[in-house]
């Protein structure tokens, strides 16, 4: 399952990719809305609306959640178009954060926000990974997105809509 915003302007649209050249132009589009209908002998004919998105924006289904169910998107390289920049930014706390000290004045809300690392997720090395940009260092490093068990996932937006 993918997700991308349409080339019309109207949102958003989830469903399945393909692209096809078009007069020399390579042009993506999700394929929404499937439903049947009874046609010669009683045979199911499979219908579906085709809509145009842009590429850049593409994103792919994780299976993963974040704390409020909803599901993880992430980028990927697109045969023909390169790294999409569709997938969710996240936050994830990962479980090995250290308790916070009582001389500490920020609120346990802020205190995790702050310890809680900041990304894209995107498909690397045939896996999803967070792409996060260092604080120390000005590059960019691939982490795991998978949290452990205390530890959470929030989407905070999409990359296409901000850095990384």
């Amino acid at each position: 399952m993918f997700r991308a915003k349409r080339k019309d302007g109207q949102g958003e649209v989830k469903g399945w990719l393909f692209y096809r050249d078009v007069k020399g132009y390579k042009k993506a589009f999700i394929l929404q809305d499937v439903w049947t209908m009874t046609g010669y002998n009683d045979r199911k004919i499979w219908m579906f609306d085709e809509i145009e998105v842009i590429p850049s924006t593409i994103s792919m289904k994780t299976y993963q959640l974040d704390k409020a169910k909803e599901m993880i998107y992430g980028s990927f390289d697109l045969e023909g178009f390169g790294m999409t920049k569709g997938g969710d930014r996240v936050r994830i706390l990962y479980t090995d954060w250290m308790s916070k000290s009582d001389s500490d004045l920020r609120t346990l809300e802020q205190y995790l926000k702050d310890i809680s690392v900041y990304g894209v997720i995107e498909m690397a090395d045939a896996e999803w990974l967070l792409k996060y940009k260092s604080k120390k260092y000005d590059a960019y490093y691939y982490g795991s997105i998978h949290c452990g068990k205390h530890g959470e996932r929030e989407i905070i937006g999409k990359q296409y809509d901000g850095e990384v």
